[in-house]
């Protein structure tokens, strides 16, 4: 979501998993000040896993769903649409301590 878009927002991407077989997936929500997109240069400000259901072929589709609301929180929604499996992870990007990002530490050197 862009610095600056008007609140409430809700933005919905659709990827796939990358592999034959693949049991889970590697969950992360970052925060930049730039479009910046490459992991080394973004704010970790969530993460986590989640199971997926065994023996299927790679390219199986994940639905991401991303919200921002008045009171300074996101919502994000982590949705296997085969299996109707999700988790979900709720952060207050007012309060929750964020960790310096390598672009910080890089821009400091």
């Amino acid at each position: 979501i862009n610095k600056n878009t008007k609140l409430p927002v809700k933005k919905v991407e659709d990827m796939a998993t990358v592999h034959n077989g693949q049991t889970s997936l590697k969950l992360t929500v970052t925060q930049s000040t730039s479009p910046e997109t490459d992991p080394k240069f973004v704010k970790i400000i969530w993460e986590g896993t989640m199971d997926m259901p065994p023996n299927r072929p790679e390219g199986q589709p994940i639905r991401i769903t991303y919200s921002y609301d008045e009171n300074q929180l996101m919502h994000c929604v982590f949705e296997d649409v085969n299996s109707g499996k999700s988790e979900e992870a709720e952060v207050n990007l007012d309060t929750d301590k964020l960790e310096d990002s390598a672009i910080d530490k890089f821009l400091v050197d």
